[in-house]
């Protein structure tokens, strides 16, 4: 699994949680609102692990990226 830096991982965060609540999540990245719910308890860390499982280191290094360009 890659090293996330500060930057990166912030803005994977504002990407993925910012004005989304757990449903929206669950749906973008195709797993239970109960395995995120208990992600979530586990804390943040975990969450964010599991977005970079689920959606590919490549994808979010494209996410970075693009979200980059776009601020």
């Amino acid at each position: 699994l890659m090293k996330l830096k500060n930057s990166e991982r912030t803005v994977i965060e504002e990407v993925f949680f910012r004005g989304k609540n757990i449903t929206q999540i669950s749906k973008d990245l195709k797993v239970s609102r109960s395995c995120i719910n208990y992600r979530l308890k586990k804390g943040m860390t975990n969450l964010k692990k599991l977005i970079v499982e689920e959606i590919g280191v490549d994808n979010v290094e494209r996410l970075i990226k693009s979200t980059i360009k776009l601020h």
